[in-house]
């Protein structure tokens, strides 16, 4: 589908995946904007009620206007395939924001301040969203949440209703009403998935967990809602009387307004903000319980970012490599882990080589995704920069660390670690507490990052040259779109460093100067504390408190992160040993 057109619709990317849809990024040529595009499965024009209902449906879901509300532009069918046209939301899901930890009280507070109004002006309506959850609330560019998905549990209660194989809603979400499957639903039903998510905000976890979907299904019926000051016993009694009211299992006593949710919430005392002690978490789970929320997050990752590439060669991996630590609360366990390796043409006879890796934990309608790379591409273009003049910036102080840890790993632990193996010419493995990657592949640069897609980030990783020099360089690299197109910030040991972006294959200097000289950076010796701060347009690159250069580009605003090496010159081995690579939240 890459590269096609669906309607008007230029096809860019893939950035979701789930049981009902496969979501693209597209461009519209006509109004010269990035749209979300959700293709539905070919079985949904099987039957001409099916069809006609989705017609219906599609207008409908256009008229909800809405500033929270994530808007439908189009729709259409192609190819035997329905779709619809959305906004494009570059903040990425509530789903993806609990993943890296709780929110903060004023956060999850303001989520729901945000969204109540929307919900209570739709199920006015008489519209129902039936499948509330934190993947289907997305975030724009200035961090506003929206809902999205609005019609699609309706659409899809269409299908049940001529196949009768499946129950509307994710499980972790569902009120007690939808699990036995009464009839008619309204809008305390989303108001009891709205109280669910705002336990998840706060605690990083969902109140009722278990082994199956059936178990979590059965505990919205049967167990009473836990109290949260037993994970967070700073928060007032009042927390606790307003989830229990939002949570009833009788519907006749929840809130019958999300607006009188909200009040009540902002009613409350100042929240302490404090992190959840993760064993306490692990000491609550009852045995054969998930450990956390993400494990059952009930949709099939569509907010998961995906690998925009199509598959050329598939080769057998070097073993399991879950995703890197998080901050509390740790992340779930993954089963299934899978390798798949592409090799496709770089042009001018270059072959670029990325690695993905691929976790699924199915638990029967629950499913989460989530991907890791590793790169090669001829590193050549940026070595024939010429030298400048020593940097001027080098004296600026960075400021004072963000406190909010988004992703953190002191490569310790191998179960936790990044891909293990040699891959593309390079061997990637850990050893002596940290990872360390080794090539003898001159003018090339690998590259390896973890699962996660972000927006503004300051990363940091302590890199030690174990072998090589010279015209080499290691470093950082940030919004990575796909295995052609992102920003590096990288440093040499004979004091030279630069900033760039790969666009579509090609190197582009960010510097005016390309390479630029620093004397502090020539004195580091054979350890670096490197960091990246990718804030906005701004690209800034800090040896240790010291910044030693910055450039303007707005032409990537988000992607994935990682750490990157070069061997420049023939017959040259280099290796660079990799520690304590933390992700934090720029101040």
């Amino acid at each position: 589908m890459i590269g096609k057109t669906i309607g008007r619709y230029q096809v860019r990317s893939e950035i979701g995946r789930g049981g009902m849809a496969v979501v693209y990024l597209g461009y519209d040529p006509t109004f010269r904007r990035q749209v979300a595009i959700k293709v539905l499965p070919h079985q949904w024009l099987e039957n001409n009620l099916l069809r006609a209902r989705f017609e219906r449906e599609a207008r409908a879901i256009a008229t909800l206007e809405h500033p929270a509300i994530v808007p439908v532009y189009d729709f259409g069918e192609q190819d035997g395939q329905l779709y619809l046209v959305m906004r494009y939301m570059p903040g990425g899901s509530l789903s993806q924001r609990i993943q890296r930890g709780a929110l903060s009280p004023d956060e999850a507070i303001g989520v729901v301040k945000h969204l109540a109004p929307a919900l209570d002006a739709v199920h006015a309506r008489g519209i129902v969203h039936r499948d509330l959850k934190p993947a289907n609330i997305l975030f724009d560019s200035f961090g506003n949440p929206a809902l999205s998905d609005f019609g699609i549990a309706q659409l899809s209660e269409a299908t049940v209703d001529l196949t009768g194989d499946a129950v509307i809603g994710t499980p972790a979400y569902m009120s007690p009403e939808q699990v036995r499957s009464d009839t008619p639903i309204d809008g305390r039903s989303d108001l009891y998935a709205l109280g669910i998510i705002l336990y998840e905000m706060l605690t990083g976890q969902q109140p009722f967990r278990a082994a199956t979907p059936m178990s979590v299904a059965m505990k919205h019926l049967t167990d009473p809602v836990p109290r949260i000051r037993t994970l967070q016993p700073q928060y007032p009694a009042e927390l606790d009387a307003i989830l229990a009211k939002a949570l009833a299992k009788d519907r006749e006593q929840r809130y019958a307004r999300a607006a009188d949710l909200s009040a009540d919430l902002l009613a409350l005392p100042d929240l302490p903000s404090l992190a959840l002690d993760a064993t306490l978490v692990d000491a609550l789970a009852s045995p054969g319980q998930a450990p956390t929320a993400a494990a059952t997050d009930g949709s099939l990752a569509l907010d998961s970012p995906a690998v925009p590439l199509e598959t050329a060669v598939e080769a057998a991996g070097a073993g399991q490599q879950p995703g890197a630590q998080r901050a509390e609360p740790p992340a779930p366990p993954r089963a299934g882990v899978s390798r798949r390796i592409w090799l496709l043409p770089l042009g001018a006879g270059g072959v670029l080589v990325v690695a993905g890796l691929c976790v699924a934990l199915v638990l029967a309608l629950i499913a989460y995704r989530a991907g890791l790379f590793i790169g090669l591409l001829p590193a050549a273009p940026i070595a024939a920069s010429t030298p400048s003049a020593e940097s001027t910036l080098e004296s600026s102080l960075i400021p004072t660390p963000p406190a909010l840890v988004l992703l953190s790993d002191d490569f310790s632990e191998p179960a936790n670690g990044w891909p293990q193996g040699v891959i593309g010419g390079a061997e990637y493995r850990y050893a002596g507490g940290a990872y360390r990657v080794t090539t003898q592949q001159p003018d090339t640069l690998h590259w390896a990052s973890p699962d996660g897609s972000y927006t503004d980030t300051s990363l940091a990783v302590e890199a030690s040259l174990a072998a090589g020099g010279g015209e080499s360089y290691f470093g950082l690299l940030c919004r990575i779109q796909d295995a052609n197109n992102f920003y590096y910030l990288v440093a040499r040991p004979d004091g030279y460093f630069t900033i760039g972006k790969y666009l579509d294959g090609q190197f582009n200097a960010l510097l005016p100067e390309g390479w630029t000289y620093s004397s502090t950076l020539a004195a580091a010796g054979e350890t670096y504390r490197l960091r990246a701060d990718c804030t906005g347009d701004t690209l800034s690159l800090y040896l240790g408190e010291t910044k030693l250069g910055q450039a303007q580009d707005n032409a990537f605003t988000s992607g994935h992160l990682g750490v990157a090496l070069a061997a420049i010159g023939d017959n040259q081995s280099l290796e660079v040993i990799f520690d304590e690579f933390v992700v934090r939240e720029p101040q």
